[in-house]
């Protein structure tokens, strides 16, 4: 994982604004500019702390051309793949890659080397060729998030893009009036915010100079660009047949949309047994790779803050893994086929935050999911790591994540982002939990793996939000397939980008096994009915697919539980809520979570 940022200043004389200064701001920039470079370069050593770099490209033009414009690219690691120190940004010659992701397959990858390394190799053959098709090929064929921006000297051309569900940040200013610079970055500055709250009209995109890149790939011929551009070009077509070209429409052919047979139950029983075989095994294959040795590293001991009086938990061997965990069917799971898939002796934390006093649903599920995992992983040693927070700290907080939510700024945002922030820096008590054996751990624990495996994609694709629900009871088995599908499409603008943002802040890197691409597809092969069943109650219809492999894993009491969204589960919108709307009911009433957020 990484964070990214591209400049393109183009030069005054060509009609632009800025000048040939820093990585953000030109040579003239005020005070408060060079405060604001500073403080994204910021934001981007606590998303990479392992290594970062600037590499400064002055753009030279072909023969009767003359560019006017300077390119600047940096890019910050969080080292877990490869051996030896990263080099940040990679390069090659004079190629320049930024690398926010992994590569789970689809590209050969040398781990000695890294796959940033071996994404560079393959995008400079592709980009080689001359034929823009080979480089959306290229980046077609990685499975695994990704944002990138690469710099092909040859050609001259910038190429940029996110994943097709966009797992990793990316967001874009586009030159204009007051601004002409080109800019892409994982986190907005701190002047992005700014605008939007000094603007008379929040509610208007025209305060928003910030967004979200949408998924794709993208490239920019500088070569003979004299002035800066308007507009963002549109992204290059996915190529036919291609694995983001089968999964941007999330369709499921006819026949598989359809309500099930009511005439031969034995026949719907198999083939709901066979749909969690198959998606049993693609979900353990997902896990696996995003668990393997070569993909995982911790931070020693002297890289995390552990007062001396809780040395006792920094003296623990760190943990493979962490797993976000409020004890429901998703991340029971995942944690049950991490230890499935991990070497015997390698530990896992489980990290469970609670803003109620310890007291939320989630703090009282998490700690009854951790010992049925014991129970069923007799051998397995899992770390529940307890957060407990009160509203004063996330209020603390507030410009911090505000800052990092940007453009995003619901209150939903607001209280899902405080969760996973707070939950991403892996610190609270902790209690061992292994076979029969319980022990708790004096101090604060400090979780120290750099990869945290989240559940996302689970509810979009299974059902299990309340609103499917409501479809389905107002459309039918159509609404609900179109319900579902639009939910996987916005996943980039709605989810995806936000929660990078948050979680990566605390120099740890998301993992969703439930979006691999292998998995999507295995559960777009299934009939729908055999994925979730909502004619029944919560707990039994809705992710009826994934509730039936936790049993089989020996997790029955976590395969009957309802869904609950992190922010209720925690606590954290009751708070939240109360706190700015006087009453939870009168929250709802106002649609509280859908409103802007205003510290």
């Amino acid at each position: 994982m990484c964070g990214i940022l591209l400049c393109v200043e183009w030069r005054r004389d060509s009609g632009g604004g800025g000048g040939d200064g820093g990585v953000l701001a030109s040579t003239s920039a005020s005070t408060s500019e060079d405060s604001d470079s500073s403080a994204l370069l910021s934001s981007l050593s606590r998303r990479g702390p392992d290594a970062c770099g600037t590499v400064v490209v002055p753009l030279v033009g072909e023969e009767g051309c003359s560019p006017a414009c300077t390119i600047r690219l940096h890019s910050s690691v969080l080292h877990v793949r490869g051996l030896g120190t990263p080099t940040a940004p990679c390069r090659d010659g004079h190629n320049v890659l930024c690398y926010n992701g992994e590569v789970f397959g689809g590209v050969d990858v040398d781990e000695t080397k890294g796959d940033t390394q071996a994404l560079m190799e393959a995008l400079t053959e592709a980009a080689s060729g001359g034929a823009d098709d080979d480089v959306v090929r290229t980046m077609a064929r990685v499975r695994g998030p990704w944002a990138f921006v690469f710099w092909h000297a040859g050609t001259q051309t910038l190429w940029f893009g996110r994943d097709i569900y966009g797992r990793r940040s990316l967001l874009a200013h586009v030159p204009r009036d007051g601004d002409r610079r080109l800019m892409l970055t994982s986190v907005a500055p701190p002047s992005a915010r700014a605008a939007v709250t000094a603007s008379s009209d929040t509610s208007s995109d025209a305060s928003e100079t910030w967004t979200e890149l949408p998924p794709g790939v993208y490239s920019i011929r500088l070569a003979c660009l004299e002035q800066p551009i308007a507009r963002l070009p549109e992204a290059h077509p996915w190529p036919a047949h291609s694995v983001p070209w089968m999964l941007a429409s999330h369709k499921r052919a006819d026949n598989l949309s359809a309500p099930p047979p009511t005439d031969d139950d034995d026949a719907v029983d198999s083939v709901r047994a066979t749909a969690a075989s198959e998606v049993l095994a693609a979900l353990t294959a997902a896990v696996r790779v995003r668990v393997a040795d070569t993909t995982l590293r911790a931070y020693d001991d002297a890289s995390v803050d552990v007062p001396d009086e809780d040395a006792a938990s920094a003296s623990l061997p760190a943990a493979a893994v962490a797993v976000l965990f409020s004890g429901g069917v998703d991340s029971a799971l995942l944690a049950r086929l991490a230890s499935e898939c991990l070497p015997a002796n390698a530990a896992i934390d489980l990290v469970n935050v609670c803003f109620a006093n310890g007291t939320s649903p989630d703090r009282i599920t998490a700690r009854d999911a951790a010992e049925e995992l014991s129970e069923a992983c007799t051998d397995r040693e899992f770390r529940l790591v307890e957060a407990t927070l009160a509203l004063e700290d996330v209020e603390d907080s507030a410009h911090r994540l505000m800052e990092l939510l940007h453009p995003t700024r619901t209150h939903m945002d607001y209280n899902v982002g405080a969760a996973l922030w707070f939950a991403a820096a892996c610190r609270g008590s902790c209690r061992v939990y292994q076979g029969s054996k319980r022990v708790d751990v004096p101090g604060l624990y400090q979780g120290r793996s750099k990869v945290l495996l989240v559940g996302g994609g689970a509810d979009e694709q299974c059902c299990g939000y309340g609103r499917h629900r409501t479809k389905f009871r107002n459309g039918g088995w159509p609404a609900l397939v179109a319900e579902s599908a639009l939910d996987m499409e916005r996943l980039w603008l709605r989810n995806c980008g936000r929660d990078d943002r948050v979680v990566s802040d605390r120099g740890r890197e998301m993992r969703w096994p439930f979006l691999d691409e292998a998995l999507v597809l295995t559960l777009l092969a299934q009939p729908l009915w055999a994925v979730a069943d909502l004619s029944q109650p919560a707990g039994v219809g809705d992710k009826a697919v994934l509730r039936e492999a936790a049993r089989r894993l020996g997790l029955a009491r976590a395969s009957a539980r309802p869904k609950r969204a992190v922010q209720f589960g925690t606590r954290i919108a009751q708070q939240s809520n109360c706190k700015k709307f006087g009453s939870n009911s009168r929250a709802n009433k106002a649609h509280g979570g859908a409103l802007e957020m205003v510290l």
